[in-house]
């Protein structure tokens, strides 16, 4: 049937202000779409909650949306009962995989920190752990900011801090994990805690205060202290710490001394607030353990204080830290317990008169 002019220009005029609608609600719907994140995208989940442990036991809480690298922190609140573990996790396909930023809360106020991979629930250290220097006790918040980054070689950083205290200025942990057994695909975050087999059940309170997309470029560069102008127009970078040990011989002279060990460990504690680089000792570590070993063994058990925490170090040979130098303060030899055994008469009886020169 012909259609008029008037009843096509009316038709015409209806149908324009259908597909005027139409429009506009297509155009609304992408924004929409533009705007609202997918399910089980990049939307961060926060809030907060109470994780309940029994003796030896984990709980968890999903705090973030899928994704590869994401930048986290989240506030814990010391129980009452402790040692425990707390941890914010990273990459997580399920509970069972990931990366874990984790903290263990001793039950003598003392915090330390570690990264952790999980692959079908078995965990392995990432890195060297490192003792932060709090002291935390029942009742106090402690911060706990981290994130995973890249994935040919996985980056792992962290930082921590009681509530109250400023915030550190830079990470003060890090790791990589660049093996055959490393976790490069997207995942979800997660809060979780579990208490050791000697705690009693509790519960821990936490917030995850921010969960954010990030990048590898910005992980390895967010936090890191700025310069001074002046260093800056100096030429110069980071500030960061040598530590230089010099004779530490006397402290080996019998085990019960805990000077050599409270240095290293004082040296550990202090890392992040020293930016500690390089632990250099200038000599004389023992005062002749060539004679007597049990020097040796004080002075490796202070020593390894420093390569447990990860910080490189060097030693020197003093004289003392050879055979070169003897015993002193003995019949016929007193007096020369620092000089060349070439003098010392009792260098004969003890080498042999060959071994004098």
């Amino acid at each position: 049937m012909p259609i008029s002019s008037s009843s096509s220009a009316h038709r015409g005029r209806g149908t324009s202000r259908v597909l005027g609608r139409a429009v506009a609600v297509l155009v609304t719907g992408v924004m929409l779409v533009g705007f609202a994140p997918a399910p089980g995208a990049s939307a961060a989940i926060t809030g907060s909650g109470t994780l309940t442990l029994a003796t030896s036991g984990s709980a968890a809480q999903r705090i973030g949306g899928k994704r590869t690298t994401a930048l986290v922190e989240t506030t814990f609140t010391v129980p009452a009962s402790t040692p425990i573990d707390v941890a914010i996790q990273f990459r997580a396909g399920r509970l069972s995989s990931g990366y874990r930023a984790l903290l263990t809360l001793a039950g003598d106020g003392t915090v330390v920190a570690k990264f952790t991979r999980l692959r079908s629930g078995r965990q392995t250290t990432r890195g060297a752990a490192l003792a932060l220097g709090l002291d935390v006790q029942p009742g106090d918040k402690i911060h706990l900011e981290a994130t995973v980054a890249a994935k040919r070689t996985v980056k792992l950083y962290l930082r921590a801090w009681k509530d109250g205290d400023a915030k550190p200025e830079h990470w003060q942990l890090k790791a990589t994990d660049s093996t055959s057994k490393r976790i490069k695909t997207s995942g979800y975050n997660y809060v979780w805690a579990q208490a050791s087999a000697s705690t009693a059940p509790t519960s821990v309170d936490f917030s995850a205060d921010a969960v954010q997309s990030f990048s590898a470029s910005r992980a390895a560069a967010i936090g890191m202290e700025q310069p001074a102008s002046s260093e800056v127009a100096a030429g110069g970078g980071t500030p960061f710490t040598v530590a230089v040990m010099p004779d530490t011989q006397d402290e080996t002279l019998n085990a019960s001394n805990p000077k050599f060990a409270n240095r290293t460990q004082w040296l550990v504690d202090n890392r992040a607030a020293l930016n500690l680089e390089y632990v250099m000792h200038s000599g004389d570590v023992v005062d002749w353990g060539w004679l007597v070993p049990s020097q040796f063994d004080v002075a490796k058990t202070a020593i390894r204080k420093l390569s447990d925490a990860g910080i490189p170090y060097a030693l020197t040979i003093g004289n003392h830290d050879t055979a070169a130098v003897g015993w002193n303060g003995v019949a016929g030899s007193t007096g020369y317990g620092g000089s060349a055994y070439a003098s010392n008469p009792e260098c004969p009886t003890r080498l042999g008169a060959a071994q004098c020169s």
